[in-house]
């Protein structure tokens, strides 16, 4: 998971998401950066992203970009979550969409 470092409600998120991939024994983590700042100490590595699965992008446009470089390439799907008002480049919202 790739998280905005500045949305209350991306840690939130990174809480639940972490709580459920438990509850249904699927390997999570976060890069230790992300972590550290949502205070998520215990879902850090230093594990690459492009080793997962599946990408979970909390945050924007911004935070889908970021995701992406972080990947370096890798062929792995990310799925955008939009926690702002705008996010063109993500698929899912929190709230309902701007663009409905």
């Amino acid at each position: 998971m790739v998280a905005h470092h500045e949305r209350s409600t991306a840690r939130a998120l990174a809480e639940r998401a972490a709580t459920w991939c438990t509850e249904h024994d699927v390997t999570f983590w976060m890069p230790a950066e992300d972590a550290d700042a949502l205070d998520l100490g215990a879902c850090a590595s230093s594990r690459p992203i492009s080793e997962a699965d599946l990408v979970l992008s909390l945050g924007g446009d911004g935070t889908m970009l970021r995701s992406v470089r972080l990947l370096e390439g890798a062929p792995v799907p990310v799925l955008g979550v939009n926690l702002g008002s705008l996010g063109y480049l993500c698929l899912l919202y929190t709230s309902p969409s701007p663009r409905d």
